[in-house]
This record gives C-alpha cells, sequence and structure tokens, in this order.
C-alpha cells in the first residue's frame, strides 16, 4: 500500500491509523532505510514470490502476467486458508486468474485470449504439500476452442497443465496437513442488479451520417471549417440543387406523439419549401428561420407508431441561400 501523507489528522477516519509518524520525527524514526523496511516488512509480509502480479484480499488472489513480450510469469502463492502449503503458477502472455481459498478446496478462474494466437496457450498449476493426490473438474466458459487439462502428481505436488484460449473454471479438491490456517473471511453475497428501466427520452441522430442525395456536401470532420459549435464531429450542407433530399431512419419503442427537433444554421435567410416526410408520406413543412447568433432549432409535432420509420427532408427547387443541418432529436411529448 502507499504511505498516505497528510498535513492533519483532521477526519475521523485518519484518527484510527495505528501508526503515524510526524515530520519532525521523521529521521529519527525512518531515517535510516533498512529500519523502515524491517518495520514495513513486519507490518506486510511477503505472501508471494516471483516476476506474476499477485494480490491478495481474505481467501481471493488475482494474479496475472504483466509482460506483453512472450515472457512466461511464475510466482508462488503461500496458501492462507487451505491447508496444503503453496500453489505456484506459471502464465502465458496474456493469462490471468481469480483464486479462490478454503480448507479443502481451491477454485480456480483461468482465461487467456488472444485472437491474433488462435492455438491453445498453456499455463501451470502447482499444489505444494498435499496429503493425497486431489481431484479435479473443469468447465469453459463462453465459446472458444475446448480446453485440455492434464493432470500429475508426485510426492505430494499436484501439477495441472491447462492447454486454453478462452476463460475455464477449475476447481480442485485438495488437503494437506499444514494447520494454523485463516478462517474468517467477508461472506460473498452477489445480488443480480435491477433491471434498468427502458430509455423513453430523447434520441438524437447526427446530420453527417444521413443518406442524401442531391445536397452540397457531408461535412464529415468540421474543424476548419468556419463552422463552430456544432455537435459530434460534423454536419450537413444542403446545399442548393433542385431535388436535394436526406433521410435519417429512426426507431421509437411506443405508438403517441413525438417532437422532430432539426438543428441548423440558415445565416442569410429563411430557408422556406423543404417538405418533411416520415415513411413516404408528407407530414409537415417547416419553416427554418434565419439564424442569429449560431444554430437554432425547428420543430414539427408527428404521430409514430412504435417500431423503425424513415424521417426525410427534400428540397423540391433547391434552397436559395446556406442551409446547414447538424442534428435531428426525436423526442416524446
Amino acid at each position: 500500500p502507499t504511505l498516505p501523507v497528510m498535513t492533519q489528522q483532521a477526519d475521523a477516519l485518519s484518527q484510527t491509523f495505528e501508526r503515524t509518524i510526524n515530520v519532525s520525527a521523521y529521521k529519527s524514526v525512518w531515517g535510516h532505510i533498512p529500519t523502515k523496511q524491517k518495520e514495513l516488512n513486519a507490518l506486510f509480509p511477503e505472501e508471494a514470490t516471483g516476476d506474476l502480479y499477485a494480490a491478495r484480499h481474505e481467501n481471493r488472489w488475482v494474479t496475472y502476467n504483466p509482460f506483453k513480450t512472450g515472457r512466461r510469469a511464475q510466482g508462488r502463492l503461500q496458501l492462507k486458508y487451505n491447508t496444503c502449503e503453496a500453489l505456484a503458477l506459471s502464465l502465458a502472455q496474456y493469462s490471468m486468474g481469480i483464486v479462490v481459498e478454503d480448507d479443502s478446496r481451491l477454485q480456480l478462474y483461468l482465461t487467456n485470449y488472444d485472437n491474433a494466437r488462435p492455438a491453445l496457450q498453456f499455463d501451470t498449476v502447482r499444489i505444494e504439500g498435499c496429503q493425497a493426490e486431489p481431484t479435479y473438474t473443469y468447465s469453459d466458459r463462453a465459446q472458444h476452442a475446448a480446453s485440455q487439462v492434464e493432470a500429475t502428481y508426485a510426492d505430494g505436488v499436484f501439477t495441472l497443465r491447462v492447454g486454453h484460449n478462452g476463460p475455464l473454471d477449475l476447481t480442485i479438491q485438495c488437503q494437506g496437513k499444514a494447520t494454523g490456517k485463516l478462517t474468517e473471511r467477508t461472506a460473498g453475497n452477489v445480488v443480480p442488479p435491477t433491471e434498468p428501466l427502458a430509455y423513453m427520452g430523447p434520441r438524437q441522430y447526427e446530420a453527417e451520417n444521413f443518406q442524401y442525395k442531391n445536397i452540397g456536401k457531408i461535412q464529415k470532420n468540421g474543424y476548419g471549417t468556419g463552422v463552430a459549435h456544432y455537435t459530434a464531429l460534423g454536419y450537413l450542407d444542403f446545399g442548393k440543387k433542385a431535388g436535394a433530399s436526406v433521410r435519417k431512419a429512426i426507431r421509437v419503442d411506443a405508438d403517441g406523439n413525438y417532437l422532430l427537433r432539426f438543428r441548423y444554421l440558415a445565416p442569410e435567410a429563411d430557408i422556406t419549401g423543404v417538405t418533411l416526410s416520415a415513411n413516404g408520406t408528407v407530414v409537415g413543412q417547416p419553416t427554418f428561420s434565419q439564424t442569429v447568433g449560431g444554430w437554432q432549432e425547428a420543430t414539427e409535432k408527428v404521430y409514430l407508431t412504435r417500431g423503425a420509420h424513415t424521417i426525410s427532408l427534400t428540397s423540391a427547387e433547391g434552397c436559395p441561400t446556406r442551409f446547414l443541418l447538424d442534428n435531428l432529436i426525436v423526442e416524446p411529448f
């Protein structure tokens, strides 16, 4: 753990610290590094050796291979709850494992997935100090090539060679002769989260992703174009061509009235003569009033049934002046 440093112990939590050292006393207490190391080693005794990452909370371990160069990671974990002596792991690149200890059982979740190397990657699980030959079961999770597990046992050491390219659960029934093991632990209580309500609020569709014909331009990246404060990455320039048209497939989750909010820019004059259609049927002819000071919204109310719809804007004669479209927001009301 990182040693906390503070100007004062001003809250209730800091008052519970078992050991505090004032700056004025630091040199006399920890001015000699071996003295500091000795105290910290006593407070945080070594529980694992090797070059793999290993961290424990009560009877649960997290381990993984920290190297990304093809190098294997090795480690030996001192079992704290199980009566066997130690668990040694050799993990391939990308391998990680969760280990849960009980007095007579070890449960491991192992995973390793590399789409660039579809062949099975092999990890080694070795349990030292067994009283008798352990038994084991395993099952694959998700969909991937079937895992392979091979077991050997000799002189109280049980070894599993696990080949996998995906996740699996491994349960090992094992006991040793060690005594004085820890027994207290926090009970795991996994509660499924409450299913969230379906989202029924506004949905935003960016104009630069609309389908189009005869328009001026799709501006996929608006940076450096002189147009500011658009949403997402860009906008759509409707242009002045006759027959210009844009459309977007949308979806609503309930029958009802909806407000179509078109965010636009018309800096030179009102834009009229643009027809609004839903699923090919004309439902309105909104006026896009001249904008002053930036983007504005033009709205139109429509009734939509649950499901997919196509919303279109068409200018039969073409827009007389500049007309930019930023997005469409579909909102129930």
